[in-house]
């Protein structure tokens, strides 16, 4: 991964100015970084922690028919970053929860026909390249 200073509002308002368009009308994103005090320039390659939100949202987008997708920050007490890509969907049963890191797996059985399911296996491997946890 390479580092560099990464303005973290900055990724996540172009990755949702991207993600508009593939919205329904009965989704609203909201991104709650925009008006965060005290988030911090943190270290990270931007282009692969896009990717992650693009990831993480694109899957909201898929499993929620309407409501309300959201991301937001905040520091724990090391100051570490912390983010949440939150929505409004059904969710998942607990006992299924471990199957979405798998590379080729999809706890939704609707969703079988819709992708290839690397996504979620991709952004834990990506995460933990720059040091965080999923």
């Amino acid at each position: 991964v390479k580092q560099s200073r990464v303005n973290l509002r900055e990724v996540v308002q172009e990755v949702c100015l991207m993600m508009m368009p593939l919205l329904k009308k009965s989704i609203t994103l909201n991104n709650n970084l925009q008006g965060m005090a005290g988030l911090p320039v943190i270290e990270g390659d931007a282009d692969r922690i896009a990717h992650i939100f693009i990831n993480l949202i694109g899957n909201s987008i898929k499993f929620t028919e309407s409501g309300t997708i959201s991301v937001s920050a905040e520091l724990d007490a090391e100051r570490n970053v912390v983010v949440h890509v939150q929505d409004s969907s059904a969710g998942l049963p607990e006992e299924q929860l471990e199957l979405i890191w798998g590379a080729l797996e999809q706890a939704h059985a609707s969703a079988r026909r819709q992708g290839s399911s690397v996504g979620l296996s991709l952004v834990q491997t990506l995460v933990e390249g720059h040091r965080g946890t999923i």
